[in-house]
């Protein structure tokens, strides 16, 4: 049997990083590391580029970055394999993600999803663990750190070239895993369009699919062939937040007999307060953790009650999604709260020919690349 352990995302700052880069693992992973220590393999996603020097990018959201010396203490918990498919990956530039490779190999911690470009990007992992050609694959949605055709970032979420590496996947390992960093954060459930891609992973040949990115536990179904996970959770993500989901996670135990005789066990546990580690649940709070957890997966196999889900989660968010396209920024945006501005400034027409721009993949593909000659010329002063 091959025990294989897949752990969210990974982000070793602040105080955790300090104690990983002094190698002091067993004060970062708490009783965790007994379940890593004991797994064949066990995988993470890296939330942030590892970095000697800042040098970040001109991009929306926070920059991320952590020191490469983390590696002292992920190396010493016996990580398999440091997933770099995500949105934050390039938060550094290239070169940020240039130091994470090059810190990896060093380390000799192999890495998936992200690389020089887009080819070296969609490379699967592949690895044989007794006797088992076990294989990975890391994508992330489209956001500013993905690779172009000549440029290094992340895998995409791409059909066509996904479709390909599935292919490939096929005749090259024996089970396949997929890291997916994607979804809406804190939303519990997948947007209907992240759950029709991972049905197909599955009906490609993916065994386990498990999407990261939510900063939340969501929900998880069991198909005929395979298993999908919709969001386990940060593993380790230091955050001033007082939100009790960011300090819950899961991590994913996968046991392989063969490839059509495997289980799978969810492992429960919560982040310090302090933001110094991780820590396993008792009995008892586990329990009631996977009990809630199995619940609120029920809400997939309702399809009315599925689709209400999705759509109270759309309204509540509808006018901070406004004011993102309208440009209205502090304190305009507070000014708006109800839409007050939106509706004086904003026709029914206009609202919903930017609703038919988005809609439409060829009007929202001039959209994202008008945005990226944009992000572009404002990396580049004077272009």
């Amino acid at each position: 049997m091959n025990r294989i352990i897949i752990a969210g995302d990974l982000c070793p700052m602040g105080a955790v990083g300090e104690e990983l880069s002094k190698g002091n693992s067993g004060a970062v992973f708490g009783g965790v590391l007994g379940d890593l220590g004991s797994c064949d393999v066990w995988m993470a996603n890296l939330e942030c580029p590892l970095i000697e020097e800042p040098s970040p990018a001109v991009k929306c959201g926070p920059v991320l970055g952590a020191p490469q010396g983390v590696l002292q203490g992920l190396k010493r918990a016996r990580v398999g394999l440091l997933g770099l498919a995500n949105n934050h990956i390039m938060d550094h530039g290239a070169h940020g993600l240039n130091t994470t490779l090059a810190a990896c190999r060093r380390f000799g911690i192999p890495t998936v999803g992200a690389g020089a470009n887009r080819d070296e990007a969609g490379r699967l992992w592949v690895s044989e663990v007794n006797g088992m050609r076990l294989g990975v694959m890391a994508l992330a949605e489209a956001e500013f750190s993905l690779a172009g055709r000549n440029s290094p970032g992340a895998n995409s979420m791409d059909f066509v070239r996904t479709a390909a590496s599935l292919k490939q996947a096929r005749s090259a390992c024996d089970f396949l895993v997929v890291l997916v960093h994607g979804g809406n954060e804190h939303l519990q459930i997948p947007r209907p369009g992240l759950r029709s891609f991972c049905h197909w992973l599955v009906d490609e040949g993916a065994r386990v699919v498990v999407c990261q990115h939510s900063h939340c536990v969501g929900t998880y179904e069991r198909l005929q062939m395979g298993l999908i996970v919709y969001g386990q959770g940060n593993f380790l993500f230091p955050d001033s937040t007082t939100r009790l989901d960011w300090r819950e996670g899961i991590l994913v135990q996968i046991d392989v007999e063969s490839t059509r005789q495997w289980t799978h066990q969810f492992v429960p546990f919560s982040m310090h307060a302090s933001d110094a580690g991780i820590e396993l649940l008792d009995t008892d709070a586990a329990c009631v953790f996977l009990a809630d957890f199995a619940q609120r997966s029920r809400v997939l196999e309702d399809g009315e009650a599925y689709e209400r889900a999705w759509i109270e989660f759309c309204l509540k968010r509808r006018w901070s999604y406004m004011n993102l396209v309208s440009g209205f920024r502090r304190p305009l945006a507070r000014l708006n709260r109800g839409g007050v501005l939106t509706r004086l400034f904003s026709a029914p027409t206009q609202r919903r020919a930017m609703g038919a721009m988005f809609r439409c993949e060829s009007h929202r593909e001039v959209v994202i690349t008008l945005a990226d000659l944009d992000l572009a010329a404002e990396r580049e002063p004077g272009c």
